[in-house]
């Protein structure tokens, strides 16, 4: 890691990190410090065990998914360049880290369940994750591809159509 991507916010490959550095970074991150993410990383990390598991029993099908979810599904597709990127970006993450979302379409079935179920509350900050959405795609945001989808106009349309819908 050199220090101008570590100043600049530029991309840092996850698998690139060890563990402290990635826990440090993660603490640092927007979320972590503003308290609507887990303070600690490993609480993330549970959660995404959590979600999968509930993504799993809910096997909603695509066509049933909230309308907005639908439509990031078809922004995804129709954008030229975005599809391959967006998928880039889920691989980019460490196997390890990646917890069940494989695919777009395991993304689109994560977000889909995000939006229709209440945050749960935890007693404990370390736990806390009052916005499921920014920590579902926190290791995606640190690859080189996420850097790119981040920053791609129609997604980032089309992702506020599912946060209003949250």
């Amino acid at each position: 890691m050199t220090s101008e991507k570590a100043t600049t916010g530029a991309p840092i490959q996850a698998t690139d990190l060890d563990e402290r550095r990635l826990d440090e970074r993660y603490a640092n991150l927007y979320g972590v410090t503003a308290g609507y993410l887990p303070k600690r990383r490993q609480s993330l990390d549970d959660w995404f065990e959590r979600l999968t598991v509930a993504v799993q029993q809910d096997n909603v099908p695509a066509g049933q998914w909230p309308p907005s979810v639908q439509n990031l599904q078809k922004v995804i597709d129709k954008t030229p360049g975005l599809k391959d990127k967006v998928s880039e970006m889920i691989q980019e993450v460490d196997p390890e880290r990646r917890h069940g979302i494989e695919k777009i379409d395991d993304l689109l079935r994560a977000l889909a369940h995000i939006i229709t179920h209440a945050v749960a509350f935890d007693w404990d900050p370390g736990k806390r994750n009052f916005f499921p959405m920014s920590t579902l795609f926190t290791y995606m945001m640190y690859t080189k591809a996420g850097w790119d989808v981040f920053r791609d106009k129609a997604f980032n349309d089309a992702l506020r159509n599912v946060l209003k819908a949250w």
